[in-house]
């Protein structure tokens, strides 16, 4: 009976962990779409309205990027700054990282048209990681069932 119990548990627990591990993975896809989205907006605001910094974080809103408090450390530190901190780091790949903090440092100090190539350079980036996780999706979630499953099954075999 105890070892049933047992069984019963660490496969409750490996499933979990296959939910958790996928819902990180969209979490960090939908933090993702959301700098792309952030990007796009400067880039109009910028463009079109010459706005400040400031005001273009006030007026954005995006749901993915309110729920892990991105947004809310991006109009209090400014853009680079809170990209670059460690909890937020995790949601982007090095390379996109790289590039988003160079977007950060040269934005709002330098020329408009500096500003809007960068951030084309950015929105292209920034695409490209966002298609490729999109396409990677079906195969993390049933790479982290699989794995978890049987890592699940390996732990329940040692009971046994």
């Amino acid at each position: 009976m105890l070892k049933a119990a047992g069984l019963i548990v660490i496969l409750t627990a490996s499933v979990s962990a296959a939910f958790i591990n996928t819902r990180a993975y969209k979490r960090s896809l939908s933090v993702n779409e959301g700098t792309l989205e952030l990007i796009r907006y400067i880039r109009t605001r910028i463009l079109y309205f010459h706005d400040s910094l400031s005001e273009i974080y006030s007026d954005f809103e995006n749901a993915a990027l309110d729920r892990c408090g991105l947004l809310s450390e991006i109009r209090e530190k400014g853009f680079m700054v809170s990209v670059s901190e460690s909890r937020y780091s995790g949601f982007f790949g090095k390379s996109t990282l790289q590039k988003l903090k160079l977007f950060g440092k040269k934005l709002g100090k330098t020329s408009v048209e500096e500003q809007i190539g960068n951030c084309d350079v950015c929105i292209a980036v920034l695409e490209d990681e966002v298609s490729k996780m999109r396409a990677e999706l079906p195969l993390k979630t049933r790479m982290y069932s699989s794995l978890c499953i049987i890592s699940g099954m390996g732990a329940a075999l040692l009971l046994i």
